[in-house]
């Protein structure tokens, strides 16, 4: 309803969103909570003029938002040059594709990298292609159909950077490594307020924190029903079955704003703490599309690269759980595309629950 009332969405800086906000404080105050609507400014990106990407050979021509679009907080610019592949891996592996700058070695300067989604976020592998002398870059997911909405998370990278489907990292890739391509991104940034929402039940015990959260926003593209929507309503559901509880731990509960630009509430949230407040957040569970239709029952992998310590005992309770009911679990990789990441990187042990998205299962 909060979407189809305002324009359909509920993303960031819109209407729909901040009726999300008010519906969930409403929720929660008469679950008997005092929640804080935490204000922040969240920075924003679009299109000046339309982009391009043109391969030589290229049948019918690439389309914009079909083939490509540039990610929120690429740099502008206009580029004809060779393309590289970088790290890719063999088959449908993880792929850590331009997440360390060694993965860059022998970069001719100048060209274009070809880079695979995975394990690390997408402003690392911007970086790290723009401190090799890259002069753009395109991103592709070989498991999601089409070409994924993303963002760089806030200003800052100079060089031109795509998404690309994957039929367009096919022509980039293989035996076409190395053909020239022209790319031009022209986009500008805009800032807005917006919000998380935050719940507390005090536990007995004041020097434990448990943080659950999900995000609120939704993309422009809908209303968000599975991202994020399924992952809230199950954390609000929580908050009321828990609300007449007297746990030992405190439990916080957390609706994020503005993770589809970049995770910026959970950044925000974590960089206003200070050091002790951090300090006591014994570990967080993220809740990020847990209702999608084409189901997988995926809990995080906490033995994965960059795992805070504690990260694994977290899996291992939750699988343990659902095994328990005679559920069949797997493991969903410990990346860097929902609010766990800004968890993980400040080493505050981290999990959750997630049923998939666009992939085959």
């Amino acid at each position: 309803q909060a979407a189809d009332r305002n324009g359909g969405n509920r993303a960031a800086g819109t209407e729909g969103y901040d009726a999300s906000v008010t519906y969930v404080a409403d929720q929660l105050r008469q679950a008997g909570y005092r929640p804080q609507i935490q204000r922040f400014d969240a920075t924003t990106a679009r299109n000046r003029t339309a982009p391009v990407l043109e391969l030589p050979g290229a049948a019918g021509g690439l389309r914009a938002d079909q083939d490509f679009r540039p990610f929120a907080f690429s740099g502008n610019g206009e580029v004809a040059a060779a393309t590289r592949p970088v790290d890719l891996p063999s088959g449908s592996g993880t792929s850590t594709s331009g997440c360390e700058p060694a993965d860059f070695a022998g970069f001719p300067r100048g060209t274009i990298a070809v880079l695979q989604r995975g394990t690390c976020p997408f402003r690392a592998k911007a970086q790290n292609a723009q401190q090799a002398g890259a002069a753009a870059a395109v991103i592709f997911d070989p498991g999601q159909p089409g070409v994924v909405s993303g963002t760089l998370g806030r200003p800052g990278i100079t060089i031109p950077v795509l998404a690309g489907a994957p039929e367009v990292a096919r022509e980039l890739t293989g035996a076409n490594a190395g053909q020239q391509a022209r790319v031009r991104v022209d986009v500008e940034t805009r800032s807005h307020p917006t919000s998380n929402v935050l719940a507390e039940l005090p536990g007995s015990s004041g020097d434990r924190v448990v943080m659950v959260g999900a995000h609120l926003d939704s993309v422009s593209a809908g209303p968000g029903m599975n991202d994020n929507a399924s992952g809230s309503a199950t954390i609000l559901e929580l908050a009321r079955q828990l609300a007449t509880t007297e746990p030992t731990a405190t439990v916080r509960f957390a609706w994020w704003g503005s993770e589809e630009l970049g995770l910026l509430g959970s950044r925000h949230y974590l960089e206003q703490l200070s050091p002790a407040d951090r300090d006591r957040i014994a570990l967080y569970l993220n809740l990020d599309m847990v209702g999608s239709r084409n189901v997988r029952r995926l809990v995080y992998d906490g033995t994965a690269r960059g795992a805070p310590p504690g990260s694994q005992v977290i899996q291992q309770v939750l699988t343990d759980y659902l095994r328990g009911q005679d559920l069949a679990v797997g493991t969903t990789s410990l990346g860097g595309g929902s609010d766990h990441a800004p968890f993980a990187a400040a080493g505050i042990p981290v999990g959750g629950l997630f049923t998939g998205a666009g992939e085959a299962k």
